[in-house]
């Protein structure tokens, strides 16, 4: 399994949640990780699963998730003290000195600094200087899409070489141990990057890039890398509406416009000319690849279901 088999267990959460009902929440931190990306109240989901035996190892998602709360909303101290709260000094501790270890980029000494959570005066400050921030966020963007996604100057790993090595064919592994590393620590920087472009550099064409391009390599189980693309993706076609998709239909993850239709309301009208766009493509679509496992019947069933039933929720099941 891999991070592109992952995404799809989030799938229940989000029409459950849609449909408002309940969801019987599982201990276990594929399933933590997938709750605290997707939600939409931060605060209820962290109520729900604080007394969970994993829960102080999701302390990272937690904190991306405040950063973005603080960037698009403002500070909010009753969610910083809260978030504070639930999780022990020593997970907090541990999260700040582990990613003030090692940092390509500058961002994160300003993000590393824990007074800037605690004083509404220190956060207000740093947001005052966004202009700097927008100039080197595009920057770092710029730089994951061209390493991330693009591939330029990855590692390679032979997977022949490691077949014959070890007999294990693991995709994952075609990324190196080097640059999963750096992957996993420059993405304070990256995430914190985007939200920064999304309120404040809507139009930036990285933004776009981040939405329509896959990893180079297969994503890990935590799939922080599709979880920024969700994100970038949601936000376009909230701005651009449904002809973000069919203008870009060839480029596009069919897991992608699952996740869109579970996650938001269109107009039938705006389904329908979906609907037909993916009839008539020609082309093979990214998620039509054995390696993704979903076809354009299991999103025109989808799409189906919401246009004879525009008023219920919509359920999602992956034959």
């Amino acid at each position: 399994m891999c991070g592109y088999c992952i995404e799809k267990y989030v799938f229940y959460f989000i029409e459950s949640s849609r449909a408002q009902a309940t969801v019987e929440l599982e201990d276990d931190l594929i399933w933590l990780y997938g709750y605290l990306k997707e939600c939409e109240d931060l605060v209820d989901i962290i109520s729900k699963i604080k007394t969970f035996a994993n829960f102080q190892e999701v302390i990272d998602i937690v904190f991306y998730r405040l950063f973005d709360e603080f960037i698009t909303n403002g500070y909010n101290k009753q969610m910083y003290d809260y978030i504070k709260s639930a999780f022990n000094n020593d997970s907090i501790k541990n999260f700040f000195d582990k990613n003030n270890e090692c940092h390509e980029y500058s961002i994160w000494n300003e993000l590393g600094n824990q007074d800037i959570y605690e004083d509404k005066k220190c956060w207000d400050a740093l947001m005052l200087s966004n202009q700097n921030f927008t100039t080197k966020s595009v920057e770092i963007l710029e730089m994951y899409r061209d390493w991330w996604l693009f591939g330029k100057n990855k590692q390679v790993s032979d997977p022949n070489q490691r077949m014959e090595k070890t007999g294990i064919m693991d995709p994952i592994d075609n990324t190196t141990p080097r640059d999963w590393k750096r992957f996993y620590s420059i993405f304070p920087d990256v995430f914190f990057s985007l939200s920064i472009l999304l309120k404040y550099q809507p139009n930036s064409d990285v933004i776009r890039h981040i939405a329509l391009n896959n990893p180079y390599n297969t994503p890990d189980f935590l799939g922080y890398d599709l979880w920024l693309q969700r994100k970038a993706f949601d936000f376009c076609v909230k701005a651009e509406g449904i002809g973000f998709i069919v203008n870009s239909l060839y480029k596009i993850r069919f897991e992608l416009i699952i996740y869109i239709l579970l996650k938001r309301s269109f107009e039938v009208s705006e389904l329908k000319i979906l609907k037909k766009a993916i009839e008539n493509e020609e082309n093979q679509f990214p998620g039509e690849e054995p390696y993704f496992g979903t076809d354009r019947h299991s999103v025109l069933k989808l799409i189906n279901q919401l246009i004879d039933q525009p008023d219920q929720a919509p359920i999602y099941t992956e034959k």
